[in-house]
């Protein structure tokens, strides 16, 4: 049964998506409960801060409400550094070449 090239194109994206594509430790300590709340609040602080709902609140709030915001950003800027540099760790390796060649069922080469 020969796989048309859109066929092909489509297995590959699906081996694409299940590859992780953040290192195990980094993942784990991103899918942690207590992190997950904290970028839920950081989020919403942003998102307030945004749309000018903290101007009402005393200033001291204000500057708490910037330096969560600046720890969210530097923490997403280094959650995407690091994304970035394990996709292409991850591409240039032979495990994942290895997986893509020699998927069972695309056997149409």
């Amino acid at each position: 049964m020969k796989k048309t090239l859109l066929q092909r194109i489509i297995i590959g994206v699906k081996l694409g998506f299940n590859e992780p594509n953040l290192p195990k430790n980094i993942l784990k300590f991103h899918l942690h409960p207590i992190i997950r709340i904290l970028r839920v609040i950081s989020w919403i602080t942003t998102i307030s801060y945004l749309s000018g709902r903290l101007q009402s609140f005393p200033t001291f709030i204000l500057y708490i409400a910037i330096i969560i915001i600046a720890i969210n950003f530097i923490y997403f800027i280094y959650i995407g550094i690091m994304q970035l540099k394990h996709i292409i760790k991850v591409l240039k390796s032979e495990a994942f070449d290895k997986v893509v060649r020699n998927y069972p069922l695309d056997k149409n080469k």
